[in-house]
């Protein structure tokens, strides 16, 4: 991401494209949440989007003992910011998914 778009700013775009066009995207709003809080507490200063937060957080789910199907549905609204930074030409350091 470069310095004008942070973490938090990409979320809140997301979500507003996701509402503008109908989705209510309120249980993915609150996992983005809880993703960004997790950024910020793993991974200080970074606020950016990158293939090493993104692994952790997978990690720290898979240390909960999370259920697959839960996983893929963690990870489902983490691979839709990717892809919207994307679409807005913003690099997101190439950010695979592993579900």
């Amino acid at each position: 991401m470069s310095a004008q778009v942070t973490l938090h700013d990409a979320i809140a775009g997301l979500v507003a494209e996701k509402r503008a066009v109908g989705y209510k995207y309120h249980a993915e709003a609150q996992l983005l949440a809880r993703f960004e809080a997790f950024s910020r507490s793993e991974f200080p200063g970074v606020g950016t989007l990158t293939e090493e937060l993104v692994w952790a957080w997978i990690a720290a789910a898979k240390q909960r003992a999370v259920k697959p199907a839960t996983l893929q549905g963690m990870a489902a609204p983490v691979r839709e910011l990717a892809r919207s930074l994307g679409r807005r030409g913003v690099d997101a350091e190439g950010v695979t998914l592993p579900v």
